[in-house]
This record gives structure tokens, C-alpha cells and sequence, in this order.
């Protein structure tokens, strides 16, 4: 393979690389967003945390083996660069996702702990 070959076909794969990295960060931030935010009971939360980690894993291995063949410098860093926060992306939902169950958990408990008082509080039915 000729120089100007191998320098389109490293030209063509960063700019695929980068384009994949790229939504695979809106993929990780749409994750993040809809597991601190998100609406209803939560117990699909861990639906789409699985799902960005499935995309995200790839894509950032993909740029690190990536980065290794490429002869540009900067074209290598910003490969580099590009794997490390795209491999960040699912923790940081997990991360999110666990925040999130455990700030449940403690709101549930102070509901319960609120309706015990209540129900101690009454006075007994007369027979």
C-alpha cells in the first residue's frame, strides 16, 4: 500500500472513530440524564446503563487500537483522548444509577418510618 493510500485510509477511520466517540458520548450523557431524572419506578434503569456500556466498550476500544496505527500525532492523542472519556461514559451512568437507588431507598425508608409514627400516634379502637 502506497503513502497516499494509507494516509486516506488513516483519514477515513479517525474521522469514523471520532463521529462513533462523539455518539457514544451523547449515548453516556442521554444515559446519565435519564437515570437522574428519569420518571416512573426505575427498575429499567439498568436496561439502558447495559446498553451503553455495550456501545460505548467497543467504540472506545476501537479508537485506542486505532491510535496505534496512526502516524499523526495529533491524530494519535486526539484517538487517545477520545477512548478515555468514551470509556468513562457507562461508570459514570452506573455511578448515577446507584446515586439514584440509594436516594431512594432512604426516601422510602423515611415514608415508612413517617406512617409507623402516625399509626402509633392513634388511639386505640374501643371494643
Amino acid at each position: 500500500m502506497n503513502d497516499s493510500t494509507r494516509d486516506t485510509v488513516e483519514l477515513f477511520l479517525f474521522v469514523f472513530l471520532l463521529i462513533a466517540a462523539a455518539g457514544g458520548v451523547l449515548l453516556g450523557i442521554a444515559n446519565i440524564y435519564d437515570v437522574l431524572h428519569g420518571s416512573g419506578s426505575g427498575e429499567w434503569s439498568g436496561l439502558g446503563m447495559l446498553f451503553t456500556f455495550v456501545v460505548d466498550i467497543p467504540i472506545a476500544l476501537l479508537a485506542a487500537g486505532a491510535a496505534f496505527f496512526q502516524r499523526v500525532r495529533r491524530r494519535r492523542w486526539t484517538l487517545v483522548i477520545a477512548f478515555a472519556v468514551v470509556i468513562v461514559m457507562p461508570f459514570l451512568g452506573e455511578v448515577a444509577r446507584q446515586i439514584r437507588v440509594r436516594q431512594d431507598q432512604e426516601r422510602v425508608k423515611r415514608l415508612e418510618e413517617q406512617i409507623l409514627k402516625q399509626y402509633k400516634a392513634r388511639p386505640a379502637p374501643a371494643r
